[in-house]
């Protein structure tokens, strides 16, 4: 695994402990803010690893957990991070996501069903009589 896999992480965790002591100061939180996209884009690359060692049909799960744990976490950290005002950011964040799953759902639902529609042709089209047009 190449190191940047590893150092970020750990260097995460390092600015993480150093706001905890220290108070976060801008530049604290800019590289806290950069950190935290240099670790989720780790978990990701960990994600994908996983994924090609296990294989198609499970590895499309092991990245599909690995997003939605990725999202609940920077979700819920938002939601205890603002208090009262933030109540209605897990309800939006969470009707997103179904709507983004039921589109896509629907849409290669859609996709996978057009060969068979574009070789076999539709019901409807087969279910019509053919008539022949006979010039006199």
């Amino acid at each position: 695994m190449p190191l940047w896999t590893w150092l970020i992480p750990v260097l995460s965790i390092a600015l993480l402990v150093a706001a905890l002591v220290a108070g976060v100061g801008t530049w604290l939180a800019v590289l806290c803010g950069a950190a935290l996209m240099g670790t989720v884009i780790a978990a990701v690359h960990h994600a994908e690893v996983v994924a090609h060692r296990v294989g198609e049909p499970f590895g499309t799960l092991v990245l599909a957990v690995a997003v939605t744990v990725i999202e609940t976490a920077l979700i819920l950290s938002m939601v205890i991070a603002g208090g009262d005002d933030m109540a209605v950011l897990t309800r939006d964040a969470i009707y997103a996501a179904v709507m983004i799953c039921c589109n896509t759902g629907s849409m290669a639902s859609v996709i996978s069903l057009l060969p068979i529609v574009i070789v076999r042709g539709s019901p409807a089209m087969r279910s019509r009589p053919r008539t022949s047009i006979v010039s006199s």
